[in-house]
């Protein structure tokens, strides 16, 4: 059985201060992280994906512990509400679930919910969002390799720390110190 290759894991942790970002590569994560096959690794990847990049999840708005936590909370429960419907739909056919598109269910689901939330008869409408997530089908991936590199490129401004009220306060009081200046040294 092959092994899952050791991980950096970053937790993010509340403090009086702030937060507190750890990052730790721990023998005993290893240690679990060996008797995992490397396919199920690869699936528990692909699950953290979808809930960071498809759910929107890699960037989290709230600024407090405590709604860092719902905000946290919130997105599982989504992502397992998405689950349990793509799981709904393939129990009376052959399909696995993990063969059916995560991102494709979402935006069926999207479109689904006026005829869900409108229609005269709710169980049809579900039966055919069922029926629709079965033909949203995963392409053939046989041994996909993904590359283990940031995407997001760093911005060319700094990033903003102040209030926008106070940055444009002192922009302005710059640009009247620097053309007193250019007026002070012509001749």
């Amino acid at each position: 059985m092959e092994c899952a290759a050791s991980r950096h894991v970053t937790l993010c942790d509340a403090d009086s201060r702030g937060f507190i970002v750890v990052a730790f590569c721990s023998a005993i994560l290893h240690h679990w992280m060996c008797k995992i096959p490397t396919e199920v690794a690869t699936l528990t990847e692909i699950n953290f994906n979808s809930l960071k990049t498809i759910m929107s999840m890699d960037h989290l708005r709230s600024k407090t512990p405590d709604m860092v936590h719902k905000e946290i909370a919130v997105h599982f429960l989504a992502y397992n509400l998405i689950r349990t419907l793509i799981a709904e739909a393939c129990r009376n056919t052959e399909r696995l679930p993990i063969q059916v598109s995560f991102k494709g269910v979402i935006q069926l689901f999207n479109s689904f919910v006026s005829l869900l939330s409108f229609s005269a008869d709710c169980n049809k409408a579900h039966a055919i969002l069922l029926h629709a997530i079965i033909k949203n089908k995963v392409g053939n991936r046989p041994g996909r390799i993904e590359p283990r590199a940031v995407k997001k490129r760093p911005k060319a401004f700094r990033r903003l720390n102040k209030s926008r009220e106070l940055e444009k306060a002192e922009i302005t009081k710059r640009m009247k110190k620097n053309s007193n200046k250019k007026c002070s040294s012509a001749p």
